[in-house]
């Protein structure tokens, strides 16, 4: 366990090597008990950030508390990994004083707030949560919504959506797309999610984003953590065990909102996959994925005007676009 908190703390920091992660993955592999110390260290982890005094019960001391540290000989000296050992062990603690009525729990429920919008093709929206956020829907877009006294929580399960978050420290606005969580810290964030291929972008603030650990090839209860920054992205393409991070032009941001779609260093998936949400006619990419994702263009078109783009395409690249039959466009990858 205390390997594991070691591991935790150093992941978290965000500026992992290679070598560190290397290390990681093949201390990860040698024991099943690693990987449940792991996930046991960044469960507990979270619930001690999400702890808050109003849940805690009346007979809940000072004196309590400090027990948990006495006769301790390793609570001196050690920094930041020092403390984490010791808020785990008030975590232990707290975790089992306190007391969670079932009545509350019901109640809470009842309160949360629950909704779902969607957009049609071609179509955008605005929308305003009960906690005063604000949502921007592009076209083909389906999210959502789930407000409670003690967090929100959204799903993009497809499209794109730019959201303007109200701040509130004591309720995380959190967004799921596909493998990917997006979770905000009172900022101003697009996300989109074309059928896996997910990317978050920071115009404001900051966002932590978080993907699911790929231990052997599959995908693990262990997470991968990056904050992003204002005119900083990141994206999974499907089921790619490698994120992508870098920077972009803000004057860009979310250029859909005025009919434009912008791309600086896109993949062709992802262009097709945005366009999709403004044609009538599905359009389909027939081609290895490795040549797919090695495809890249910095170009903007007119969301209105697919017909000219897929016309641009072979210009752009090796491709070929069929569209001889009228239920479907095909681009060939050459």
């Amino acid at each position: 366990m205390e390997e594991a908190y070691e591991w935790h703390l150093t992941l978290e920091d965000g500026a992992v090597s290679a070598e560190q992660q290397s290390a990681f993955e093949a201390w990860i592999s040698r024991s099943p008990k690693h990987e449940n110390a792991y996930a046991e260290a960044a469960a507990t982890w979270q619930e001690f950030g999400r702890l808050n005094r109003d849940h805690l019960a009346a007979d809940v001391s000072a004196s309590t508390q400090s027990k948990a540290f006495e006769g301790s000989p390793r609570h001196v000296g050690y920094g930041r990994h020092a403390l984490a050992a010791a808020a785990v062990v008030l975590v232990a603690v707290l975790l089992v004083i306190v007391r969670w009525p079932l009545e509350n729990a019901k109640e809470r429920l009842s309160n949360s707030a629950q909704a779902s919008y969607e957009t049609g093709i071609g179509e955008t929206k605005l929308i305003t949560l009960s906690d005063g956020s604000t949502a921007a829907l592009s076209a083909g877009t389906s999210l959502h919504a789930r407000l409670s006294e003690d967090h929100r929580a959204l799903e993009l399960v497809q499209g794109a959506a730019v959201f303007n978050v109200a701040k509130d420290p004591e309720r995380p606005f959190s967004i799921t797309a596909g493998s990917v969580q997006a979770t905000a810290l009172g900022t101003v964030f697009e996300v989109r999610n074309n059928g896996g291929l997910v990317r978050v972008a920071v115009q404001e603030g900051r966002v932590q984003y978080t993907t699911s650990m790929m231990i052997g090839g599959q995908k693990s209860d262990l997470v991968n953590q990056r904050e992003l920054g204002p005119g900083e992205f990141g994206k999974t393409l499907g089921g790619s065990a490698t994120d992508h991070f870098g920077s972009f032009d803000t004057a860009s941001f979310a250029a859909w909102r005025q009919a434009r779609l912008d791309y600086e260093g896109a993949t062709l998936m992802e262009l097709v996959a945005d366009a999709n949400r403004y044609s009538d006619t599905p359009i389909v990419l027939r081609g290895t994925e490795a040549k797919l994702e090695a495809m890249t263009v910095s170009a903007y078109f007119d969301s209105n005007d697919i017909q000219s783009m897929l016309v641009a395409l072979p210009q752009l690249f090796p491709v070929a676009v069929d569209d001889s039959d009228p239920s479907q466009i095909v681009i060939l990858i050459e």
